[in-house]
């Protein structure tokens, strides 16, 4: 699949997990629609209600602020991409990229810098990595499971954050199903 087609089955599938407009009281995210925060959307220039936000500005905002600037076309498995796309939308762009690198370094002995940036090192990590009976599959897993317990994480620091949880696990079980 080319990158642009690729590109757009990962917004259009995140849009489905993300669903339309919503506005928890417990969401330290405030009013978000098709996974769009208000804060997000207006340094984009949106200044309407966030019922009102349209499709195609969230996918603009998608592939610029998501996609292109954490390199995601640099990384040549698209089920990383999906994962690494995926947790960068629902945690924002670094955490997104840390996550991969913890996976990574679950599975290694080298290890890369848990920092949230996309260099060299860390393209090249995971580009590379392919275990010699599964290929890239323990590290798909490895993604979904720090990522599970990046999760419970915030619930365990936040009690407030616990009426989301099992919508977030949902969400994880989703993806691990389109990627493995």
């Amino acid at each position: 699949m080319k990158e642009g087609d690729y590109l757009n089955k990962i917004i259009k599938d995140t849009v489905k997990r993300e669903g339309g407009y919503v506005d928890h009281k417990d969401d330290r995210g405030g009013a978000t629609n098709f996974g769009i925060t208000e804060n997000v959307a207006r340094k984009y220039g949106y200044q309407g209600d966030m019922r009102d936000f349209p499709l195609e500005k969230a996918v603009e905002i998608y592939k610029s602020r998501y996609w292109d600037s954490i390199q995601l076309d640099k990384f040549d498995d698209e089920r990383v991409q999906e994962l690494i796309f995926d947790a960068g939308v629902n945690h924002g762009t670094k955490w997104g990229i840390r996550l991969a690198q913890r996976a990574y370094n679950t599975l290694n002995k080298q290890v890369i810098a848990e920092d949230g940036i996309v260099g060299p090192r860390t393209i090249n990590a995971i580009n590379s990595y392919s275990h010699k009976y599964y290929g890239k599959e323990p590290l798909l897993q490895a993604m979904i499971y720090v990522r599970a317990e990046y999760y419970r994480s915030i619930v365990e620091y936040n009690n407030s954050q616990k009426s989301f949880i099992v919508g977030w696990y949902h969400r994880l079980e989703q993806l691990r199903k389109e990627v493995l």
